[in-house]
């Protein structure tokens, strides 16, 4: 926060120098970017490993994300699909093989779970209005030294 841009570049060259893994912790995308090679990412607890800068991250993330629930969507479709045949044929006789053979696809079919997406948050702050007079008042304040 306090760097001026001089310190900055000279803290982003040292530390893409550094020899070993680093726990770095910024605001900064820029100097996110600029510096990490591999992100490693814990929610949920557990830690899952990104390669390449943190926009590169953010980027794999969504995609991730988003084949999740396409998988997830997709999976559930199925499951309805086989659910509406076995209600359908479940007392037809002629059809039992068949039936018994979707029930036990619908048992195998492992579920797929999404990860839990971070809730965003909106912070409100009411306007204070104007301050009522001073806020700090002094009356007969001396300051110095050596007395």
């Amino acid at each position: 926060n306090h760097l001026d841009l001089h310190a900055v570049l000279w803290l982003e060259q040292y530390l893409m120098r550094w020899p070993s893994v680093l726990v770095l912790v910024s605001h900064s995308r820029g100097f996110l970017d600029n510096v990490c090679t591999d992100v490693i990412h814990l929610h949920s607890q557990s830690l899952r490993q990104y390669s390449g800068n943190y926009s590169d991250f953010e980027k794999t993330r969504a995609e991730r994300l988003r084949n999740e629930k396409k998988a997830a969507e997709s999976q559930q479709q199925k499951r309805q699909h086989l659910e509406q045949f076995i209600n359908k044929f479940r007392a037809n006789a002629k059809r039992a093989t068949l039936v018994q053979s979707r029930i036990k696809a619908l048992q195998r079919m492992a579920e797929v779970t999404l990860e839990e997406v971070d809730p965003e948050y909106v912070f409100n702050f009411p306007d204070p209005g104007p301050a009522p007079g001073f806020l700090v008042s002094f009356d007969n304040v001396a300051f110095g030294y050596g007395k």
